[in-house]
């Protein structure tokens, strides 16, 4: 039997829309298989382009996943921070492969791809950082209070953004000038860079 779904068109007519729901959108068959449009079967030549994208996108979320974790946990250059390196990565590829399969499944879009930002990633280091100072006497006590300022402020930045697209004030994000703005971007790539050179040559860079 054709593999189209209840309501679907034959070739020459639209394809059905998503139905939205409070969380987001119901995914769609065509969407995980996609199907000719004469004739309702499986197109596996689409499908073999589905995997092959499926499968860089995987790659370069991993990559970002790692990046993101080296500069939460690598740029402090503080000892009990670096050592959750290999947790983080851990953590952060985890958290990514969740939450790109549900926006994949409940998204409006027929592809995922999401990566932490580079700027939470800065401030997530520097508030880690400032707690290790603080608890450099109980030293015992940093990762723990590192792992809480990071699912704390991860909660917190969501449901900012959430709060800005549904008042609709994203646009006023067009009024920050041009220089303001490449400046901004140049400082991220300094600490990303810092960050990545940290961690590949294990040494501390203390005026860089």
């Amino acid at each position: 039997e054709p593999l189209l779904s209840s309501g679907a068109s034959r070739a020459g007519t639209a394809v059905p829309s998503k139905r939205a729901i409070w969380f987001g959108f119901l995914p769609l068959w065509a969407e995980c298989v996609p199907l000719d449009r004469a004739t309702g079967r499986i197109d596996w030549a689409a499908l073999a382009v589905n995997i092959g994208a499926g499968v860089i996108m995987g790659v370069r979320e991993a990559l970002g996943g790692i990046v993101s974790a080296s500069l939460v946990f690598s740029s402090s250059g503080i000892d009990e921070i670096t050592a959750m390196l290999s947790w983080g990565i851990c953590m952060t590829l985890y958290t990514m492969f969740f939450g790109v399969l549900w926006y994949a499944a409940f998204g409006r879009l027929q592809y995922g791809y999401a990566t932490q930002q580079d700027l939470i990633c800065i401030l997530q280091a520097q508030m880690a950082a400032n707690a290790a100072q603080a608890l450099q006497d109980t030293p015992g006590k940093i990762p723990a209070t590192v792992i809480a300022i990071i699912c704390t402020s991860t909660v917190l930045s969501g449901a900012c953004s959430v709060l800005v697209g549904k008042l609709g004030l994203g646009k006023y994000m067009l009024l920050f000038p041009a220089p303001v703005t490449n400046g901004f971007l140049g400082a991220i790539g300094v600490v990303v860079l810092r960050a990545g050179l940290q961690t590949a040559s294990g040494a501390r860079w203390l005026w860089f």
